[in-house]
């Protein structure tokens, strides 16, 4: 019986190590925090890297993170890990924007 369960525990130990935190992208540091300017470059670094080299420092009208209330403007990934987001327009002042990745 204890042959069963180890065997079952080797088996399985891959799938839980993936579904630990490990793997998961966190936001590490960001300047949107409290009060922002009302047109001034957002930016967010995470702990791995996200974008290949093919994609740095290029403008993209690909929405990466979605503001709500939504804001236009443009995403650049300054390195691998860091997102800049830049409004084409001045944010709401006293308004709550929240981001989702």
């Amino acid at each position: 019986m204890t042959n069963r369960f180890l065997i079952l525990f080797i088996v399985c130990l891959p799938f839980l190590q993936s579904c630990s935190d490990k793997n998961k992208v966190k936001l590490l540091e960001t300047n949107a925090k409290e009060e922002v300017p009302v047109l001034g470059n957002l930016s967010f670094v995470f702990n791995k890297n996200l974008a290949p080299d093919s994609i740095l420092n290029r403008w993209e009208t690909e929405e990466f993170i979605q503001f709500e209330p939504k804001i236009k403007g443009k995403f650049r990934w300054q390195n691998p890990n860091e997102l800049v987001f830049s409004p084409s327009e001045n944010l709401k002042p006293a308004t709550e924007y929240k981001g989702t990745i």
